[in-house]
């Protein structure tokens, strides 16, 4: 992160539009670019401390790249930057998307918002930008998401690891409820599927998990959502889906991919869709994990199967 300058984001209007595309900034640019305001979404830590305001900005030829303007650098203003419209930007940090950077469209670089920033209002045909980009994996398609980076930082390599999260869309018929862990954090798991019957097991933290009781109260079953920036790890043999500081729950109806999904839905008796999931007989190394894997298929009551649990544990001294 830049050092705070204490400046504001300068914000005017203008009628010249012409600028770069986002595929010609490297680091040290210092050139102006014209590109819309594609997404915008408030981080924040699991505790609820506010981070930043991250955006996906793209332009006239759909290139896409994750901005973010960290809480210190006069985010108040932030808040005239809305989605949908048009501006010039000129004045930012251009930073290699890697390392403990969070990958968001496999962009190369990603650019950083600061009081040096000055951004303008400008005219044009919104009609040629990417207006709700994503990044859908599907959920048959999902693998691990950490990687190890190799970084070479002053001729002295260092492996880092990388998280490259995506999103998905599913819907939901169950939810359980909110679980405290012993780190004092708190999450809510459910069940995820997809128009195929593919199903995989979700874990929302912090205030997500409130948000999602919420909408789940206010949306009929099922209820059909993308979540973004999700991160997956196999946990007891099963590959599962974890939020992160930049997860969202959408369920807009005027997002064509989520439109297209309902679609999909619609009319369907989704009791006669056969379910799979990626593992079905867990292994677990310990007790707490036996425990876990237990309590997951308890809060789940479309899970009336038979379980088989193999337990993977060394003998202790006195049992020998």
């Amino acid at each position: 992160m830049a050092k705070n300058t204490g400046k504001k984001l300068q914000i005017c209007s203008a009628e010249n539009n012409e600028g770069f595309l986002l595929d010609e900034i490297s680091p040290g640019f210092d050139g102006t670019i014209v590109a819309m305001v594609s997404r915008k979404w408030d981080v924040y830590k699991t505790n609820g401390s506010y981070l930043s305001t991250d955006f996906i900005l793209s332009d006239e030829k759909s290139n896409l790249i994750h901005c973010f303007a960290s809480h210190n650098k006069s985010y108040k203003f932030l808040a005239k930057l809305q989605e949908g419209m048009l501006f010039s930007f000129k004045g930012f940090k251009v930073h290699s998307n890697r390392g403990t950077f969070k990958k968001f469209f496999k962009g190369q670089y990603m650019l950083e918002f600061d009081g040096d920033t000055k951004v303008s209002k400008v005219t044009g045909d919104v009609g040629r930008y990417l207006r709700y980009p994503f990044q859908i994996v599907e959920l048959e398609e999902l693998t691990p998401t950490n990687q190890l980076v190799l970084l070479c930082l002053n001729e002295v390599m260092l492996i880092l690891e990388s998280r490259i999260i995506m999103d998905i869309i599913g819907y939901v018929t169950h939810v359980g409820e909110i679980l405290t862990k012993s780190i004092g954090a708190t999450t809510l798991e459910f069940n995820f599927t997809n128009e195929r019957g593919r199903q995989v097991r979700v874990t929302l933290w912090g205030r997500l998990g409130t948000q999602m009781i919420k909408k789940k109260l206010e949306n009929p079953d099922p209820y059909a959502l993308i979540l973004t920036a999700m991160s997956a790890k196999k946990y007891i043999g099963q590959l599962s889906v974890s939020s992160s500081s930049s997860t969202q729950l959408i369920d807009n109806d005027d997002i064509p991919v989520l439109k297209q999904f309902k679609t999909a839905l619609s009319g369907r008796d989704l009791s006669q869709i056969p379910v799979s999931n990626a593992q079905t007989i867990p292994r677990v190394n310990t007790l707490s994990e036996l425990l876990d894997w237990g309590r997951m298929n308890k809060a789940d009551p479309d899970d009336k199967g038979d379980r088989v649990y193999i337990l993977l544990a060394k003998p202790h001294n006195s049992f020998l």
